[in-house]
């Protein structure tokens, strides 16, 4: 993870030399620190560079000898997953640079339509941004680890349509379903028939803060037979 203050190694791919020494001229002159500059001319020669070289940053243009459009950004992301993308366009390309922004590129800039101090912005934005981003990640992916690898089990489901649509490890040893079974399932499935009056008004009153139920709950596992648990619950935001 870099920032704007460390030094910068930057690679740009655009295949106009005279765009390509502007750029080049502009980043010499900038209050950053950069250490390295590569070009390339061609997306196939990028690929090849990134697979040798570490690069803190990247210039992309879309229009190149071997890729045009978008399929340029598509065909780069696999090999910068981590590097933010700034995007080089024309103001013919601008529609089809901002949906590179929808697909992972940090921002873009219009060739001839910006001088150092937006250049500058552009780097310091770009960099902050993808830092976020794979802060976002790690965390997405702790809290992933910490739900998977939960002693106790554990769900998530649609208060709405009681639909479970995440299930832990414990969850699947403790039920008897395997997780493909689980994601078929909703919270009634998992009750006595007897027992499902309760279960509705339970969800309709829940605690948007979460709380430990106050009474002990009857769950029904795959091979029929009832346990008695007690149930902690918590509203999440879930995409």
């Amino acid at each position: 993870m870099s920032t704007p203050e460390q030094p910068l190694s930057i690679l740009v791919v655009e295949d106009n030399p005279a765009d390509q020494y502007l750029i080049e001229e502009m980043l010499g002159s900038l209050p950053l620190t950069v250490s390295s500059i590569k070009c390339a001319s061609r997306l196939s020669e990028a690929c090849s560079l990134l697979q040798t070289t570490e690069v803190n940053l990247i210039f992309l243009d879309l229009s190149l000898p071997d890729s045009f459009g978008i399929n340029t950004f598509l065909e780069l992301r696999p090999h910068v997953q981590h590097i933010p993308v700034i995007i080089l366009s024309g103001l013919r390309e601008s529609t089809m640079a901002a949906e590179a922004l929808q697909l992972g590129a940090q921002d873009y800039l219009v060739k001839g339509q910006f001088k150092s101090d937006l250049l500058t912005r552009t780097i310091k934005y770009s960099i902050d941004r993808k830092n976020a981003e794979e802060k976002i990640v790690a965390s997405e992916k702790n809290y992933r680890q910490m739900f998977y690898k939960n002693p106790y089990p554990a769900w998530i489901y649609d208060p709405a349509t009681l639909q479970i649509l995440e299930v832990n490890d414990a969850a699947v040893l403790a039920y008897g379903y395997d997780r493909s079974e689980f994601l078929d399932l909703t919270l009634k499935d998992l009750r006595p028939q007897e027992d499902i009056p309760a279960l509705l008004h339970s969800v309709k009153n829940r605690n948007r803060h979460g709380k430990l139920e106050n009474v002990t709950w009857r769950h029904r596992k795959k091979n029929g037979d009832v346990m008695h648990v007690e149930v902690a619950y918590y509203e999440i935001d879930y995409f």
